[in-house]
């Protein structure tokens, strides 16, 4: 295994754990994955500059737009540089260089040409640690209502700890009861964090199997079990986020393989049915609680507009709270709409003090207060253009059961609306798993064109005295 494999199966196998300090600096903490990001980013660094890897600068709109969106981040922070209080410009300076640390492993990423195989080993790590993750998950279920021991976690990240000491909460998992049962929340400060790290562990292994194209993990009991445990892990997680990201994928799935994927898609929503229904089952004989019941509940509260209404049912429902941010977040938009209020300064804009909101829940929202229309269109078309490159690479791969390569290009369109649709619904913006999935998304895409002599890029060599 080469050095680059081995650092990027360590930065995907941590990628979850982001609620860890492993170092605090006043109110930073630095985590596992970043930490390994970092080490990525500084050993394709040495690569480049010593000439052990070329530089590759592709001629691609993925390419382009990602630069853009860097570029755009430091022009919205002029808006506090120019104009700002000492806090706005610290703020700015701060979040810039928090952004900049993550969004540099997708750009090296592109730059150093890491390619499907180097990921391939990563992916499979990840896949497979997600059944332990997701087993401690469901574990947590009867541990919380009877306490047993390991039901719950403390968090240390000083990052997150910040945030939510603002609402007067301990730095402990938030799960909603009812009656004894609580929201899994496995090793994630939260229910939708473990609902769409399932997720994402699904479409690694269940979209593959869906398509009929060559999987990741040969084993067929392997890609069983991490199918079901994760789709039981998103069942108890009782977070619509995950249900509406199990719809993305196996609509996605259904729009571009349409005549493979319906009779496998059958045979699995039968065998899921039977799972689910015996788990919630099981569920409400130890703790009288029925989880079908609970979202039967919760999706009518929102169909009918009570959770709008804040006549929901449901305890806690989270779907005003984002509705709500998304007007503050305009709010923030209107006081600097081309530029944004700058990095981080949400919290500092007239928005942010006026409804004491140190930051927005949602990642469109973050980038349209802070970076203005700019951020929009350039984040906004960076997405659009890695799902559409990701479509565009299934259908000139006809069913895509060649095999030159191991079935990773089925996964990309659904990776991508993941990370949409997470958007929509919490932030991600300077965090490591939106740009650990655009520097996996964009390898796959620019390592297919390369493929099928589809992609032009320039090349520099440097030699060992240091000149191209």
């Amino acid at each position: 295994m080469t050095s680059v494999k081995f650092l990027l199966g360590v930065t995907l196998v941590l990628m979850p754990w982001v609620f860890f300090d492993i170092l605090t600096i006043g109110t930073f903490g630095l985590i596992l994955p970043e930490a390994c990001m970092m080490a990525v980013i500084l050993w394709l660094t040495f690569l480049l500059i010593t000439g052990k890897r070329p530089w590759h600068l592709p001629q691609s709109s993925v390419f382009y737009l990602l630069m853009g969106v860097g570029v755009i981040v430091g022009i919205s922070a002029i808006h506090p540089l120019v104009g700002g209080s000492y806090g706005e410009i610290v703020q700015a300076i701060k979040t810039s260089m928090h952004f900049y640390a993550l969004w540099a492993f997708a750009a090296v990423c592109i730059v150093a040409r890491v390619t499907t195989d180097e990921w391939l080993p990563a992916l499979r790590l990840s896949a497979i640690q997600s059944i332990g993750i997701a087993a401690y998950g469901l574990y947590q279920i009867p541990a919380r209502a009877f306490g047993w021991p390991g039901g719950w976690i403390e968090i240390t990240n000083a990052n997150y700890a910040t945030k939510i000491d603002s609402f007067a909460v301990d730095t402990t998992q938030l799960a909603l009861q009812f009656g004894d049962f609580f929201r899994a929340t496995s090793i994630f400060s939260e229910p939708s964090a473990l609902a769409l790290y399932s997720a994402t562990s699904l479409s690694l292994v269940a979209v593959p199997w869906l398509t009929g194209t060559k999987p990741i993990i040969a084993s067929r009991a392997l890609v069983a079990t991490i199918i079901i445990i994760n789709l039981l892990a998103l069942f108890v997680t009782f977070s619509l986020t995950g249900v509406m990201l199990l719809t993305i994928m196996l609509a996605t799935c259904l729009y571009v393989h349409p005549r493979r994927v319906i009779n496998r898609l059958i045979v699995g929503v039968l065998v899921a049915s039977v799972g689910i229904v015996a788990a919630d089952f099981k569920i409400q004989e130890d703790v009288g609680v029925s989880v079908l019941d609970l979202f039967g509940r919760r999706i009518s509260s929102i169909a009918t507009g009570k959770a709008a209404e804040s006549e929901s049912e449901i305890e806690g429902e989270s779907y005003t709270q984002r509705t709500s941010d998304y007007e503050k977040s305009y709010e923030a938009f209107l006081e600097s709409p081309v530029i944004g209020v700058g990095p981080g300064n949400f919290s500092n804009s007239d928005a942010g003090r006026r409804h004491s909101v140190p930051y927005p829940s949602t990642t469109w929202g973050s980038v349209l207060a802070e970076q203005g229309m700019l951020g929009i269109l350039a984040h906004g078309g960076l997405m659009a253009v890695l799902l559409f490159a990701g479509v565009q690479l299934i259908r000139r791969r006809g069913d895509g059961t060649e095999n030159t390569m191991t079935g990773l290009h089925v996964i990309v369109p659904v990776r991508v609306l993941i990370l949409i649709f997470v958007g929509l619904t919490g932030n991600n913006f300077v965090s490591n798993v939106l740009w650990i999935d655009v520097g996996l998304i964009a390898s796959i895409i620019l390592d297919e064109g390369r493929r099928q002599n589809r992609l032009v890029e320039h090349t520099i060599r440097i030699d060992k005295e240091g000149t191209s």
